[in-house]
């Protein structure tokens, strides 16, 4: 089921959907375009963690808590609705899942060439060619875990998200069950480009009262205004 067709909904299930406890775990591939999916999750609503950085990744999801499992306790106990981000949580999702409330998995893809080039670019031990293999491998391995979870999940492509943000936002704000302001949705869209990205506690990196760049986007036509399909 997707509303405008933008993106690829598995293992959909409508008590996991209306349920008052959820967990968005946002993951994909290194250089793979998680960065500005988590901003646009956060952006509309869904408490992603404390300490981030530019990579609005949560430090304590990340590689070097070896106590992930206290950290979704403290989560769940604290938020009804939560979330975080982290590249390659995948190599520790099996192991956490059971803690976790009511999971609803985004996982990002990108282009294997472009991601590929982006991690030869950052990582000198990879060629191009070794790095286009880490993408598919990688890939391959994120699907191979939502195929096995079985749980609701949604595949969110990085181009797609560049090209066409109107309806993939639509789709991620389905899939996270929230109704956003038209200043959440202005923010998401401002903060998918790569390059602009800030830490996510500086000023101005929460959705602002309407300005003057919100009224210049207020003809901005969100797609479930719209007839949609289902898929």
């Amino acid at each position: 089921m997707s509303k405008t067709g933008a993106t690829v909904r598995m293992f959909e299930d409508e008590d996991s959907r209306g349920s008052a406890a959820r967990t968005y775990p946002v993951f994909g591939c290194p250089r793979g375009g998680t960065t500005a999916v988590a901003r646009c999750v956060g952006a509309l609503g869904i408490f992603m963690g404390d300490d981030m950085g530019v990579n609005f990744e949560d430090p304590l999801f990340g590689a070097g808590n070896p106590k992930k499992r206290d950290t979704v306790k403290a989560r769940n106990k604290a938020h009804s609705v939560w979330g975080w981000k982290f590249p390659n949580a995948v190599n520790y999702l099996d192991a956490i899942a059971p803690a976790l409330r009511n999971p609803r998995y985004i996982c990002v893809t990108r282009d294997v060439t472009a991601n590929g080039l982006g991690i030869s670019a950052r990582d000198k031990n990879f060629d191009d060619v070794m790095a286009v293999e880490r993408s598919l491998q990688n890939t391959q391995r994120n699907f191979t875990f939502l195929l096995r979870q079985q749980r609701p999940s949604l595949l969110v492509s990085y181009e797609k998200l560049i090209m066409k943000p109107e309806e993939v936002l639509a789709d991620l704000s389905d899939f996270l069950g929230v109704s956003p302001s038209q200043e959440q949705l202005d923010f998401a869209l401002d903060g998918i480009t790569p390059g602009r990205y800030r830490p996510a506690h500086e000023k101005g990196n929460s959705p602002k009262p309407a300005g003057a760049g919100a009224a210049a986007r207020k003809d901005r036509s969100w797609p479930w205004k719209k007839a949609t399909r289902s898929t």
